[in-house]
Order: structure tokens, then sequence, then C-alpha cells
């Protein structure tokens, strides 16, 4: 475990503010530097008073400067790199933690360089080493925290879907959902026959060819209450404030399996 002299001298580095400051911040954050920082940055550097220019460790941007242009921006090809560097590829979940934690608002745009620095160094880290360990941290989260899965589930909309459009393309879609629900370690879990019986619905039957924000973020609702079929004929009650989709969900599964006839409705 790190020790907080080793904390402070690590918030000072990153930072270059006073010992006295430094502890301030860590003490109040129970000595979690990634925290500590969060609450700096926005406090000492956010703000019109007292804005002071943030130094960046020499390391840190070493390690941007291996996957920058002469733009000064990390391009989609060179992410690509970065990603695989880190020892991921673009099917890993992981990578859509990378993109929240970098500030990312679309898939296939730059990464500037004050984004890249910025947020590296807010969760301390400085080199491909402590990003390794970062990342392998979130991609644990996604295992055991179900809010984190959560969010990170709900932050995925707005990356995916195209900027000229409203809605998200129902491929891309279903991509990331089995991406998602397609894996039965992370902390929501769905059976097999809900990921695959959604799916035909909704592309074959649905009359649908994009996907809402609401339909999305609900769907993430809806599998954490009903994740397999007996959980479904169950609880599901068409009273219930679900979005019509989702009747009409409930309608094709009764008709499909009779649901409602296996349990004398």
């Amino acid at each position: 475990m790190v020790q907080p002299k080793e904390t402070i001298n690590e918030f000072m580095s990153l930072t270059n503010c006073t010992k006295d400051t430094a502890t301030k911040y860590l003490s109040r954050n129970s000595w979690a530097l990634s925290y500590a920082l969060n609450e700096y940055y926005d406090k000492e550097q956010g703000g019109f008073v007292n804005k002071k220019p943030v130094k960046y460790s020499h390391e840190l941007v070493e390690t941007f400067d291996k996957y920058a242009d002469s733009k000064r921006c990390i391009t989609v090809e060179n992410l690509m790199k970065y990603i695989e560097d880190l020892g991921y590829c673009l099917e890993d979940l992981a990578t859509i933690c990378l993109a929240e934690l970098l500030k990312c608002e679309k898939i296939g745009k730059d990464i500037t360089e004050q984004q890249f620095l910025s947020s590296w160094t807010e969760h301390g880290c400085k080199n491909m080493i402590h990003m390794k360990h970062e990342l392998q941290d979130l991609e644990e989260q996604l295992h055991q925290d179900q809010d984190y899965f959560s969010h990170i589930y709900n932050y995925t909309y707005d990356l995916i879907v195209e900027e000229s459009e409203r809605h998200l393309n129902i491929d891309t879609a279903v991509e990331y959902w089995e991406l998602f629900f397609d894996n039965a370690h992370y902390a929501v879990t769905i059976s097999d026959s809900r990921l695959k019986t959604w799916v035909e619905f909704y592309t074959k039957k649905s009359g649908r060819s994009t996907v809402t924000k609401d339909t999305w973020t609900m769907f993430l609702k809806f599998v954490i209450k009903f994740p397999d079929n007996e959980s479904l004929k169950r609880g599901y009650d068409e009273m219930d404030a679900w979005p019509l989709v989702f009747d009409e969900y409930y309608e094709y599964m009764d008709e499909a399996l009779g649901i409602n006839e296996q349990i004398g409705r």
C-alpha cells in the first residue's frame, strides 16, 4: 500500500503545488490520489481565481508524443496502436472505459494533447505501466460494480451514435448489445435467450431501424429486472411505465413462448 508520504510526493510532482496543499487535498479524500487530483484541478485550476498552469509529468508527455501526429493529436489510427500497446483490442469493453476516462465525446474524433494529459493526470498515471493498471482496475469494476457497468453502458450511446444522426443505427446497437451482454462475467448478466430474442424481435418484428436513447437506457433497466424468461413471465406488468417497445417485446415473447399460458394468464 502506498504510504501518505509517497502519495504526497506524487501529488506534488503532478501538480507542482506545496506540501501543505497536497496534504490538504489528499487527507480529505482519504489519500486516494485520483480523487484528490480531481478536486484539486476543479478548485485550483478550474476557476478564474488563482488559476495556475499545470505542470505535466515528463513521462506522460513522452507517452503522448509517441502516438501524436504533427497537429499534436492522437488520430484514430494511432489510437488503435495505443490500445494495442495497452494490451487490448477494439472488441474489448475496456476500450469504452478508456474512451470515458479520456472524455471522448465521439468515436472517430482525434484526442487532443490537453485531453490526454489532463485526463491521465487526474488519475495519477504517468506512463504505460500506470495506464495498464488503471484500465485493469476499470475492467475489474465492469465485472463487480453494477453502477459502474451501468455508467459505461449509458455513456456508450452518445459515443457511438453518428453526429449527423438523431438515433443509433440498429446494426451498431446490436453489435454493442452483444459486447455488453454476451458475457456471463460482467456485473449485469442475462440469459442467452434474453439477448437472442430481443435482437430477433427488434431487427425482424419491431419495424424499427434505429434505437432511441430512451430505448437504449431502458433496455439496461429491463434486463436487470428481467434477466431471463422466468422472471419476465412472473414479473412483467404491461401497466407499468415501460416504453411501448417493451410491451411489444413482451407480446412477442408471449406469442413465441406462450408465457401467459405457462402461468395461467
